[in-house]
């Protein structure tokens, strides 16, 4: 007989928020002053969401995309190839280091992640987002794990009034490995009383649906955020929706 399912888990970034333009706000305030002219200074807002998010989907963590962002740079790879041919991201990584210009990229990364927090800050929920969590709710134990800290996102939960709906809350400090590895989610089920198979993980990254996997979670993509269709299911999606909304009249 299978389990009945008791609770979902989600991440922020990309489930409840909608990190894109934020994104774009730091390329422009900081990466490209710092030397980043990414396809001759032609790059577009929708053109950046897709380069960060999808092109470098694996390297999720804000440093290690700056990181490829430089050594893609270095080699003279445009946008538009990365995209069409991501095996040049990592040829790049494989070829540069930012220890090349260490204090130079320290600085980099500690201006780009302080821009991007203030930006989220008044960044509004993904629509729909808090009656998705309230339908969510009346059926079942929600919970937050997050790569994040914990002081920034439970403030932003805070200030959009749904905070309310989370029983309980994983941040990077929490754990000793982030996502991909499993301990976030492992360590939420334990905190609800609930089993991981007994759980869905809603996310936007590969990254989200390996952790859900390795922890014997149930992975659920949405398309808000991070990867593609493609990207989610190969990464092991038992389902992938449009969003959390129609996520919560699936589940």
């Amino acid at each position: 007989m299978p389990l009945k399912m008791r609770a979902v888990l989600l991440d922020i970034s990309g489930v409840l928020r909608d990190n894109r333009q934020a994104m774009w706000n730091s390329y422009l305030r900081v990466l490209k002053p710092a030397g980043f002219a990414l396809d001759g200074g032609t790059l577009q807002a929708d053109a950046w969401t897709a380069y960060r998010l999808r092109g470098l989907s694996k390297y999720n963590l804000v440093e290690n995309c700056i990181e490829a962002l430089w050594a893609l740079q270095q080699d003279g790879v445009s946008l538009g190839e990365a995209l069409r041919k991501p095996v040049l991201i990592d040829v790049a990584v494989s070829r540069h280091t930012f220890l090349e210009k260490k204090e130079w990229a320290q600085k980099v990364k500690a201006d780009f992640r302080r821009t991007d927090a203030a930006y989220l800050d008044s960044v509004p929920p993904i629509a729909h987002a808090r009656a998705a969590l309230h339908r969510l709710s009346a059926k079942y134990a929600l919970g937050v794990v997050s790569n994040s800290g914990s002081v920034f996102n439970k403030s932003w939960l805070d200030a959009h009034g749904v905070s309310r709906f989370f029983r309980t809350f994983v941040a990077e400090q929490d754990v000793q490995r982030k996502k991909p590895h499993p301990d976030g989610i492992l360590l939420a089920c334990n905190r609800l009383f609930v089993r991981p198979q007994q759980c869905y993980y809603v996310g936007d990254a590969q990254s989200d649906m390996l952790a859900a996997l390795a922890a014997n979670a149930v992975p659920i993509g949405v398309l808000s955020g991070t990867a593609s269709q493609g990207q989610l299911e190969q990464a092991g999606a038992e389902m992938v929706f449009t969003d959390l909304w129609e996520a919560s009249s699936r589940l």
